[in-house]
């Protein structure tokens, strides 16, 4: 069993704000989630690491803390 603070203890899936813990349903979720998140627009600018977190946060921010 995996030490990983980032899982959901006993499984193999993201801790998620959604409390999701079956690995096809979290995906289901994320792909629905980040799709409505992305309709909304996408942050704009330089792809250097901090444009790239700012993306990753908008599109994610409903699954993920």
């Amino acid at each position: 069993m995996s030490d990983d603070p980032y899982l959901i203890p006993g499984t193999a899936n993201l801790c998620n704000l959604l409390g999701i813990v079956d690995a096809r349903q979290l995906d289901i979720a994320e792909r629905l989630w980040t799709t409505q998140r992305a309709r909304e627009g996408i942050p704009t600018g330089d792809f250097g690491l901090t444009p790239l977190r700012v993306i990753h946060r908008h599109l994610f921010q409903d699954v993920y803390a």
